[in-house]
């Protein structure tokens, strides 16, 4: 009985293998997950094949447009700063501006001294003033920002341009108008408003005026400037010298005489007795004479002095030649001055 009791035969392996072999349908459900495993894995794939272009494409767009921003703000910035410096400039360049054909330049006097030369035949038009977009900064505090404007033509005309400046600008110690192109002629001396340093035009001697010239036109603006005042002086005189009952030449019936015979007629020459008024008025006379020609004289040697100096030195400069003239200036003053007094 033990030996036929023997272990029976395995069932269960024949039960699982016929299980598995005549049940497929129940294997199904379990198998199932194989399909869905791939998809994960290409999703986890994918990704990983998109994320590397993906990356490239976003950083070379982004580097590029980086710059072209920092670009774009750069001329956007510099445009802009364009445009509020030429807004600012008070001055607009004619259409018949162009580079002189002479070669001008500036020789800046201080103290008798030329300290400096601006070159200024480049171009059509250099400004003065004191901030930096001015061709020529100016450090004095009577200059205005922008002051003043040398503009040329092709032909090598020159003109002062005064851009409205606080203090004005002065050719020759002439005020000049304000926005009107004035004539500029070399050995004009420029002044910025009231700086010491003086700015001498200089160039081709042809150019320059002759000295006569010069004289005659500056002599002229004197008796111009005093007509006026000379004249009233005279009515003033005759209105006096006729209540007192002396013509002093410059009487009703003087018109008519000639001038050797007016001249007769002066205090000088008149024999009768005077007033103790006409009395003060020679002796004031006399001695505003007597201060003339002091002063006269003393110009007339510092003047001999300086041109003492023309062998020694090979010529003068232009600081000892605006003394000489500055001098024959004042000594035409004086004898005009003078004059006045004693008729």
């Amino acid at each position: 009985m033990s030996m036929g009791m023997g272990p029976p035969p395995p069932k269960t392996l024949t039960l699982d293998t016929d299980q598995t072999s005549s049940n497929p349908t129940e294997m199904k459900p379990p198998m199932a997950p194989p399909p869905e495993n791939p998809e994960p894995n290409n999703s986890d794939t994918l990704p990983e094949a998109t994320e590397s272009p993906t990356t490239t494409t976003t950083e070379t767009p982004s580097s590029s447009s980086s710059s072209s921003e920092a670009e774009a703000e750069a001329s956007q910035s510099q445009s802009q700063s364009e445009k509020v410096a030429a807004a600012a400039v008070p001055y607009t360049i004619p259409p018949w501006s162009a580079a002189p054909c002479h070669r001008f330049y500036l020789e800046v006097l201080k103290d008798g001294s030329i300290i400096d030369q601006f070159q200024v035949n480049e171009k059509g038009a250099y400004m003065f003033g004191r901030v930096d977009l001015c061709d020529f900064v100016l450090d004095h505090p009577s200059v205005s920002r922008f002051h003043a404007v040398i503009q040329f033509k092709r032909n090598g005309d020159a003109y002062l341009y005064d851009l409205g400046s606080t203090h004005g600008t002065s050719i020759n110690k002439s005020q000049v108008k304000k926005g009107v192109y004035m004539d500029l002629r070399v050995g004009d001396v420029i002044r910025f408003g009231l700086s010491s340093r003086l700015y001498i035009f200089q160039g081709p001697s042809e150019l320059m005026p002759p000295e006569a010239d010069v004289k005659i036109i500056r002599d002229a603006k004197i008796r111009e400037g005093m007509l006026d005042r000379e004249a009233s002086l005279q009515r003033a005189r005759r209105e006096a010298s006729l209540a007192d009952g002396v013509s002093w030449g410059m009487g009703e019936d003087a018109i008519e005489e000639d001038e050797d015979d007016a001249e007769e007629v002066t205090w000088q020459t008149y024999k009768g007795q005077l007033t103790e008024k006409q009395e003060k008025t020679r002796d004031k006379i006399l001695k505003r004479t007597e201060k003339a020609s002091v002063l006269i004289a003393h110009m007339k040697k510092e003047i001999d002095a300086i041109r003492a100096k023309d062998i020694s030195q090979g010529g003068l400069t232009q600081g000892q030649q605006t003394q000489i003239a500055r001098n024959e200036q004042r000594m035409a003053q004086v004898n005009l001055y003078s004059y006045r007094s004693v008729v």
